[in-house]
């Protein structure tokens, strides 16, 4: 995400309104990088990983492959958020 803000700051002067359109999931860590780069960034979330209204129901507390794939992306988004603070990218 940082190597792409750095491009599109090739491509395009910094100091102008962008909008950013990335997974919802992503939103965060990835305006904050385009505004690092000069950028003033209008987010458009996308790709949400939750659904409203769902019932709860019982087999929710039962295991499954979907729910350890979402940790996963879970866990990778809050590195990359911790490894850019660390250098202070952001």
């Amino acid at each position: 995400t940082a190597d792409e803000a750095v491009a599109v700051k090739e491509l395009i002067s910094p100091n102008k309104k962008i909008i950013l359109v990335t997974s919802a999931y992503h939103m965060y860590r990835a305006k904050r990088l385009f505004e690092g780069e000069g950028f003033i960034v209008i987010p458009y979330k996308v790709d949400y990983k939750t659904i409203s209204n769902r019932k709860i129901t019982i087999l929710e507390l039962i295991p499954s492959s979907n729910y350890l794939a979402l940790t996963e992306v879970c866990i990778k988004e809050i590195l990359g958020i911790v490894f850019y603070s660390i250098v202070d990218k952001f």
